[in-house]
């Protein structure tokens, strides 16, 4: 056989390199082979991280600035009210649901040196034709805590309100009457600046749970009472024209008495705001803050909600109530829930009763 210089025949030369091709395209194969699963699995992470292509907005965070308010940090509020941002404010701008709506927040609504009286305002993220009727919103926390956030506005900003969510005096900071006084200044700051936010100065309501109940009892109470106008904006009216309350106190006198029927163990915090043992004859102040000592017939319509084992403020607070709203001539509804408590997730099913209660006042 015939061999080449260093002894090789050349189909044995042809057959080694063919046979170096095998060799080499087998472990090409199996690079790509074994590469192949990694590759699908990265195109599945990537689709899932694709944004839905259903033609639905893709909902982005809100976003805040803070410092200088002025139009070009105001967003979409400037186009209803271009010089609503004072400098000391926060704007936080909503996205596309109705989750983050937009708002401003920290809004001095009063000229008392206390960093307490504050409001936050909450607007549609959508534009509705007419001035925005106005649900106040007022925190609870038995006198002494609570704050304006977080705050329910969902579902009434979707429905074209604006919210004002209010801090005021707590009772480590002001005794009776600052936080009555407070609540009214609120109203009467937000009646001055109306057409500044694009509010309806004629339909505005209040709506709290537990001391907010019982302030926007008061709101709904006292609005042809001036004993408690005092501060601002006085040329303004503090009345509102309908009120959610939400197992709040409004007898302040029989409250005591109210928990030893009902098994209850008594609690200070009433006593601590008002200044005096409520339980005492001697506690005047008790008598002054009670909502139900100044019912008339011209008073805001009632929508009243109480747990049926409240273990905190004793339903019969709400039932009492409820009983002389209507025996004086004013509207008035109460919901029982009957295994509810102090609050909980039960009281905001009522969210579509809330609503239609406040179209019906605040939108005719």
């Amino acid at each position: 056989m015939f061999k080449n210089q260093q002894g090789f025949a050349p189909i044995q030369i042809i057959l080694s390199i063919l046979a170096g091709t095998l060799v080499l395209a087998s472990i090409l194969g199996g690079v790509l082979y074994f590469a192949k699963p990694e590759v699908k699995k990265l195109d599945n992470q990537l689709q899932v991280q694709q944004p839905a292509t259903s033609g639905q907005p893709q909902a982005q965070p809100p976003t805040q600035k803070q410092g200088s308010c002025g139009d070009e940090i105001c967003g979409p509020v400037e186009q209803a009210h271009p010089d609503a941002c004072p400098q000391d404010c926060t704007v936080q701008t909503g996205d596309n649901t109705s989750k983050n709506p937009t708002s401003i927040q920290d809004l001095k609504y009063s000229s008392v040196d206390s960093d307490a009286v504050k409001l936050d305002l909450y607007f549609p993220n959508k534009t509705c034709q007419n001035k925005l009727p106005l649900v106040v919103m007022i925190h609870g926390g038995g006198f002494k805590g609570g704050d304006k956030r977080p705050v329910r506005t969902s579902f009434l900003t979707d429905d074209c309100y604006a919210v004002a969510s209010i801090n005021y005096r707590l009772s480590d900071e002001a005794l009776f009457p600052a936080g009555n006084q407070d609540v009214k200044t609120a109203v009467r700051w937000l009646r001055a600046n109306a057409a500044k936010y694009n509010l309806d100065p004629d339909h505005f309501g209040a709506m709290g749970g537990s001391a907010g109940g019982y302030f926007s009892s008061f709101l709904g109470i006292t609005g042809d009472v001036k004993d408690f106008d005092v501060g601002d904006n006085l040329e303004y009216s503090s009345a509102v024209q309908a009120v959610v309350d939400e197992y709040g106190l409004v007898n302040v006198s029989s409250l005591a008495q109210d928990r030893i029927d009902a098994g209850q163990i008594s609690r200070d915090v009433e006593s601590v705001y008002m200044g005096c043992d409520i339980s005492s004859a001697s506690c005047t102040n008790a008598t002054k803050a009670s909502p139900s000592n100044y019912i008339t017939k011209g008073d805001a319509p009632f929508f009243i909600l109480h747990g049926g084992k409240d273990t905190q403020i004793p339903i019969k607070q709400s039932q009492d109530f409820y009983a002389k709203l209507l025996s004086t001539g004013v509207v008035a509804s109460l919901a029982t829930l009957p295994n509810a408590d102090h609050g909980g997730p039960g009281f905001d099913t009522y969210e579509p009763q809330i609503l239609e209660f406040f179209n019906k006042y605040l939108k005719k």
